[in-house]
């Protein structure tokens, strides 16, 4: 049975965004080793701040400053005499694949960036947790007895200020 990865172009851009790209190498899958070296290369290039490397997913994601446009012939260069050599369809880049139109969610996430996610807060000790119910149920209570406090002063204003017109 044919290796399904020898007819894949070298790599692919699965993703991009400024200042981040995710790369699809297959070759990573079968050389580990690989990896190192293509690091080594890419962190020649101009702009390249780091890089995360996941054989078992085949993928290598690509930090870069943003001001620094890494094209995939840019990326080529750098990769293409390390991987190992396969056929590419006819008029197909070796690292682009055929194009999509983009979705509406992709065109929303590129116009705006998403805030970063907050870590999880830690969980509060049994301690904490009796003074936080402790706490609401004080101000719970000084809010009902201001309440009845200060509609029991305004219905007196209101009577006495609307006695003369009952008269």
């Amino acid at each position: 049975m044919p290796r399904l990865s020898a007819h894949l172009a070298p790599f692919e851009i699965c993703h991009r965004i400024p200042g981040r790209m995710r790369l699809r190498i297959p070759a990573l899958q079968e050389n580990a080793a690989l990896g190192a070296r293509m690091a080594g290369a890419l962190r020649a290039l101009d702009g390249v701040q780091a890089m995360r490397i996941n054989p078992a997913c085949a993928s290598l994601v690509l930090y870069h400053r943003p001001a620094h446009r890494l094209t995939p012939d840019i990326l080529a260069q750098a990769l293409q005499p390390l991987l190992p050599s396969t056929v590419s369809p006819p008029g197909l880049h070796p690292g682009l694949r055929p194009a999509k139109p983009p979705t509406r969610s992709a065109q929303r996430s590129l116009q705006r960036p998403s805030p970063p996610s907050a870590p999880p807060a830690p969980t509060p000790c049994i301690l904490c947790r009796m003074k936080l119910n402790a706490t609401r149920w004080i101000l719970a209570d000084v809010w009902r007895c201001w309440r009845q406090h200060f509609t029991q002063r305004m219905r007196a204003v209101l009577v006495t200020a609307f006695m003369p017109l009952r008269s």
